[in-house]
């Protein structure tokens, strides 16, 4: 016990790195050994939650459509193989002045906006680190709407997409 009468808390150190690996293998042999062994342990617990880690190839499916004044217009195309959607970038160019109303969705999900539509001027508002599930021939679409009653205007969405294999 310590003087203030409360039990002493035990000090506890690591073990010593000092061993096989550390005398015989350079740094960058150790790094690439870590990297490999957990590799293994996130697939074992991939395996043991029923998941899958592999990935395939990533493509970038992008709409960019003028708009009439008045105009409004759903664009979509199907997803071309199995995966996640991971990235979405949707760009307003100056002088839209949060006229052109802009929604995007997976399948029968809306994603950006939940409900709604957003409407901005001279942004490139970027989406990164989403996973959002999309199969094979499911629909990526994207809803705009030009309330501008004289100008034409031209947006973009971007959806980045990467195939999930397994």
């Amino acid at each position: 016990m310590a003087k203030s009468g409360m039990p002493l808390i035990p000090i506890i150190r690591p073990p010593s790195t000092e061993g096989y690996l550390d005398r015989f293998m350079t740094a960058d042999e150790k790094i690439l050994a870590l990297g490999q062994r957990l590799e293994e342990i996130a697939q074992l617990v991939l395996q043991q939650t029923g998941g899958s880690m592999a990935t395939g190839r990533e493509q970038e499916i992008p709409f960019q459509q003028l708009l009439a004044p008045g105009q409004a217009v759903r664009l979509a195309q199907p997803m071309p193989f199995p995966g996640v959607v991971f990235k979405i970038l949707r760009h307003w160019p100056a002088g839209c002045n949060a006229l052109v109303d802009v929604a995007v969705g997976v399948g029968n999900r809306r994603v950006l906006p939940e409900s709604g539509f957003v409407a901005l001027n001279d942004a490139t508002p970027v989406f990164d680190g989403l996973s959002i599930p999309a199969g094979q021939g499911e629909q990526l679409w994207v809803e705009l709407a030009n309330t501008d009653a004289l100008n034409n205007h031209t947006i973009t969405v971007t959806f980045t997409i990467r195939e999930v294999i397994g």
